[in-house]
């Protein structure tokens, strides 16, 4: 058993490492240093839904998930010594929304990456600008099977296709 209670090597454990590994090697790329990494800060965005359909999962996953957990690493040192601080915008789940809020967020916020867009609709509708742009993707939340094999997409699921499979 581990100091959290947990056996070690159960996947529970890795499933908790992976954003924060996820972070610590993109926060060393040395290609995307000069947007959103200073030497005290790395500034992550997400366009999600704040209102409309999914607005409970959307406040779920951003307040009580994403940040609190990135509140943990800062009080812990940051990564490599360096803050994580995030923005978010409200899509509602539209996708056109969620092209302009990832448009702002990458040229007028200046991101890193961007980070647990939730739904297939919106995310997919803003892949192409992502790729084109060379902007990491991080831990996207939907089924959609286009993300799987992305060089700029770290996927935090499974997608549905696999899902359907292993129910089945």
């Amino acid at each position: 058993m581990g100091l959290d209670g947990v056996a070690e090597g159960d996947p529970v454990n890795m499933r908790a490492l992976l954003p924060l590994l996820a972070l610590a090697v993109l926060a060393g790329v040395p290609a995307r240093a000069e947007q959103g990494v200073t030497d005290t800060e790395i500034l992550l965005g997400g366009s999600n839904s704040l209102s409309g359909p999914l607005a409970f999962t959307g406040e779920q996953m951003t307040k009580f998930g994403v940040d609190l957990y990135l509140k943990v690493v800062n009080d812990a040192g940051g990564i490599h010594g360096r803050k994580v601080r995030t923005m978010w915008y409200d899509d509602g789940y539209r996708p056109r929304e969620a092209q302009a809020n990832t448009k702002k967020l990458v040229e007028q916020d200046r991101v890193f990456a961007i980070i647990a867009p939730q739904g297939a609709t919106p995310v997919v509708a803003t892949l192409k600008y992502l790729e084109e742009n060379k902007v990491p993707l991080l831990f996207p939340y939907q089924g959609s099977t286009v993300t799987r094999g992305r060089r700029w997409v770290v996927q935090g699921m499974m997608v549905s296709d696999r899902m359907s499979k292993m129910m089945i």
